[in-house]
């Protein structure tokens, strides 16, 4: 807060005084602490770039090798698909299937029973009153439900048909108007298998015309025990049914309550959708395995990303060709880390990965499609890895495997990876505990500086009061010393005068 000092001296020293606040008196007394303070600073903040640059080239390279070790996988080149010659009849996916081909024959589908009601007398709205009342079950399977379904005489076709689904017995019910302009209920099984056809059970009264079941058209007067339907059935419940080979044969199919067979074939999960004939290929997955090849790529082509922005000093580029070429350099920005162990690793990954791998059928991964570009990444063939994987998918593992060999040695010893991301030994390791400890110790420097500062600046204010003090005794000192001039001054004026 500043005080206005010239209107408390109206002098030389009260402008003195409103010219040096006690801010610019502070920053005099710790501008040196203060400088310091922040040079401190600007370490944390390089201490936490290069924790994060090595941290993001440890995981980098970690990610790369979890890549090769995977690679190196006999499960990973072992991957079958299985397709079907006509989805629209049938589909399946696999889980442990042997390859080889498999003809199906759908005779059926799988399918819930659908009944429709058949009124002895015209329902004509289905939201007025019926009139009749009384108690009934219908249900699906063989074990009978706990609770009855209540009508009363108000009760309208709409709120029967609300009731029958919401006793939750395996059936729902819907109210539907004919051609003729008359309504009646529709009842649908929600479980698909001859095993869940529909049951209508007449409670109170057990039978005869006064029953719900048979004013809704739903059972006859005759029955008093458990029974299918006695009306309209427009679907009956049925499993579906699957031959082999191309003939549809009733005796010898494979049966299943749903449209999906999980023992029709071991090791596959086939889902029918339509009857026919369709044929299943179980054989490579060539896209799953290439997706894993195209993921190493990937990541190798990060890994080297990150090394030349974080880790290079700068790029060399040339133009022109033979005498006539010139060289032009341009530093990298984006330097962090100083060290050249990052990109000397990259290099010698490189090397160990182009050279021959195996007397195989791929000795290298140029023979599958995998080139490395002048930047160091690598460049994929699609057409000379798909054909690789297509014919001879164990070949391609067994490449990865001399590579996975060959980067991890294993036995104790640390391959150029995992020396370069794994553990606190490691050259990333290292760095960043190293750098770690430095933050660590700027930190330390900074909160004992930032508490001289807070003692500099309480002490600034005592001596700037003291200061204030001593100029405002000098600035009294001065206004008697001037007004004893002036009085003196003025009686000598008088006496020459005279």
């Amino acid at each position: 807060m500043s005080i206005n000092w010239a209107s408390i001296y109206a002098t030389p020293i009260g402008s003195i005084l409103s010219d040096f606040t006690p801010e610019s008196f502070t920053q005099l007394l710790v501008e040196g602490s203060q400088r310091q303070l922040t040079a401190l600073q600007n370490t944390v903040t390089q201490d936490s770039a290069l924790i994060q640059a090595w941290t993001t080239l440890q995981s980098d390279a970690q990610v790369v090798n979890g890549d090769i070790t995977s690679l190196s996988l006999p499960s990973t080149f072992q991957q079958l698909t299985a397709t079907s010659s006509n989805p629209r009849i049938l589909t399946a996916s696999d889980s442990s299937a042997q390859p080889g081909t498999y003809s199906l024959t759908v005779d059926q589908l799988a399918q819930a029973e659908i009944d429709q009601g058949q009124p002895p007398t015209a329902i004509t709205s289905d939201n007025t009153a019926l009139g009749f009342s009384g108690t009934f079950q219908i249900y699906t399977g063989s074990t009978a439900p706990s609770t009855d379904i209540a009508v009363t005489s108000t009760d309208t076709l709409q709120q029967i048909a609300d009731a029958i689904t919401a006793a939750n017995t395996g059936v729902t019910a819907s109210t539907e108007q004919l051609a003729n302009g008359d309504w009646t209920i529709a009842i649908q099984g929600n479980t698909t298998g001859s095993a869940n056809s529909i049951h209508y059970v007449a409670v109170s009264p057990a039978s005869g015309t006064s029953s719900p079941l048979y004013q809704l058209g739903l059972w006859n007067t005759s029955l008093s025990t458990p029974t299918y339907f006695s009306g309209e059935q427009l679907q009956v419940a049925q499993n579906a049914a699957v031959n082999f080979g191309a003939t549809a044969s009733t005796a010898n199919a494979l049966s299943s309550s749903t449209n999906t067979f999980t023992s029709l074939v071991p090791g596959l999960t086939i889902t029918v959708a339509s009857v026919g004939s369709a044929t299943i290929t179980v054989g490579p997955n060539v896209t799953a395995m290439q997706q894993s090849v195209q993921q190493f790529a990937t990541d190798w082509n990060q890994w080297v990303t990150d090394t030349q922005k974080l880790a290079d000093a700068g790029t060399v580029t040339s133009t022109g060709t033979g005498t006539g070429s010139t060289y032009q350099y341009q530093s990298n920005a984006n330097q962090v880390i100083s060290s050249t162990q990052p990109q000397t690793v990259i290099n010698t990954i490189q090397t160990l990965m182009g050279q021959t791998l195996g007397t195989g059928t791929y000795q290298s991964l140029a023979d599958i499609g995998l080139t490395f570009q002048g930047n160091g990444q690598i460049a994929i063939n699609s057409s000379a890895l798909t054909n690789a994987l297509s014919s001879d998918p164990a070949g391609v593992g067994a490449l990865f495997q001399q590579l996975n060999t060959l980067l991890n040695p294993g036995n104790g010893t640390l391959g150029p990876l995992q020396g370069f991301y794994s553990g606190g030994h490691s050259v990333t390791g290292e760095a960043v505990a190293y750098e770690t400890a430095q933050k660590s110790q700027t930190q330390s420097q900074i909160t004992l500086l930032q508490n001289q500062l807070n003692a500099q600046e309480q002490q600034a204010i005592i001596q700037y009061g003291q200061w204030v003090n001593q100029v405002a005794q000098y600035s009294q000192e001065d206004s008697l010393i001037t007004t004893l001039f002036n009085q003196n001054s003025g009686n000598n004026s008088t006496s020459s005068g005279g």
